[in-house]
Parts: structure tokens; sequence; C-alpha cells
């Protein structure tokens, strides 16, 4: 973390503890801050740094999926997601965006936390597929992630799944966005998404968008080639009426071992 991130991130939570009445106003203007100050999971020791959640299935997993929650955080997109992934046998690691977010991280530093995830999963379950998944928010960051994973945890990912994906990305939420500027951010999320079609390890990308983000030119999924980006298009709007098992087992069904 550069001292400019470092200084800002100090600053906002010496206000949201210190003062009372700075917490009610950060609050206020930034929902979800108060959620994002509280202990980080605890469901996997090694990552206790990390606000994640962790679902795995009964028996041992054959794989892995990382959501990259949208900005409400751990909600019901990714609880039926992760739902959906045990049922194959695939455990799930999730990333609460509301709460990572809100403290400034550099696009590398997002990369390392993911590859971290990775290598946690890799060593307590020996999972050698991975899936990148994320929704909203999320769906404007794991190409970032995936394009600044280190190599050998690059090498283990079968696929990127983006799920209402926009045409700009944040990476930073409240007053992270402050320092998320000095980045250059908000930036177009197309150039990552032709960086990841054009890694060697050619992963499976896929693009899921509601026809009513395409109406209204929302999402960026329809401009990619098809024969290079799985585009799945489903009725409703951001939150795709709700189809989430078929989603699950569409990201699923990419998730296999490579010959």
């Amino acid at each position: 973390m550069t001292y400019r991130r470092a200084v800002l991130a100090a600053l906002a939570t010496f206000a949201v503890v210190a003062y009372p009445a700075a917490h009610k106003t950060f609050t206020h203007w930034f929902p979800g801050l108060k959620q994002a100050h509280l202990p980080p999971g605890e469901t996997l020791p090694e990552l206790a740094d990390l606000p994640v959640v962790a679902v795995a299935p009964k028996g041992p997993p054959r794989a892995l999926a990382v959501i990259v929650t949208g900005g409400g955080g751990w909600a019901t997109i990714d609880r039926r997601l992760a739902k959906g992934f045990a049922d194959d046998g695939v455990a799930t690691i999730g990333l609460d965006s509301l709460r990572y977010f809100l403290t400034p991280h550099s696009p590398d530093e997002v990369g390392a936390d993911v590859g971290r995830i990775i290598e946690t999963a890799r060593r307590l379950w020996g999972v050698q597929d991975v899936a990148l998944v994320g929704y909203s928010f999320g769906a404007d960051t794991v190409p970032v992630a995936y394009n600044r994973l280190p190599e050998p945890d690059r090498a283990l990912v079968r696929s990127v799944a983006m799920l209402g994906l926009s045409n700009t990305a944040d990476l930073a939420m409240g007053v992270a966005k402050v320092a998320a500027r000095f980045e250059g951010y908000p930036k177009p999320t197309v150039p990552e998404v032709v960086r990841a079609e054009e890694a060697p390890e050619r992963p499976t990308l896929i693009c899921v968008y509601g026809a009513e983000e395409q109406a209204v030119g929302r999402t960026p999924c329809p401009s990619f080639d098809p024969a290079r980006v799985t585009l799945i298009e489903t009725p409703g709007g951001h939150h795709f009426d709700g189809d989430y098992d078929r989603i699950a087992r569409a990201i699923s069904a990419t998730i296999r071992r490579r010959a």
C-alpha cells in the first residue's frame, strides 16, 4: 500500500472509531462503512485479515470458485451461487467487496490477495482448478485481479465469470475512492477483459447480462467476440430474474481439469 493510500485508510478508520459524529456522517454518506469495520471473517484462519466467507461441499472439493461480491457484500446471489457450486462439488471462498474495498487497494494488491485465497484453498483442499466469479462491482474487479495474479495461481484459473459487468470499474468504495483517483479510476472495463482474452493460459471468459441492461447500454458484454467470450443473456435486469442456479451450473461446467 502506498503512503498516500495508507494515510487515507488511517484517517477514515480514525474518524469512524474516535468520533461518533464522524462515524454517523461517514456511515450516512457511505452505506456499509459500519459493517466494514467489524472483525473480518474467521472461517479460514489463514485469511483472517481478509473479509472472506467459505462454503465447502459435503465431500472433498473437486475445484474452487472465488466469488468477489457486489457492492452490497455477501448477498442472496452469492449464497445461491455458492450453494449451486457446493452441489457440484465445488468449494467457494467469497471476498466481501463491501468490507474489502472500503480500504484502499491497488490493482496489484487485489491480485495478490486473490492469489492468497487461491493458494490457501490449494493447501487446504488440494484443488487445482479455479473459477474467478464476480457480480456487479465484483464483475468489474475479477478481470483486474486475474491479470495481476502471480503466475502459478493464474495457471490454475480455468474461467473468469463476470456477472453484470458494467462499462467502468471503480475498484474502491466510499472514502477509498479518493485514493483510487490517484490510480486513474474509474477506468473502462473492456481493456482488462481484452487483456484476459489474450492471456497465454486462455481461461474461459463468461459475461452474463440481463436483457434490460443491454437495452439501456449498461453493459459491454454484447460487444465482445462470442468466439472468445461466452455470452449469456438472461431475462430481466441486473439480477437476471433470479436465475442464479442456471448461472452456477454454467460456471461450474468450466472448472474441469485440462489434459
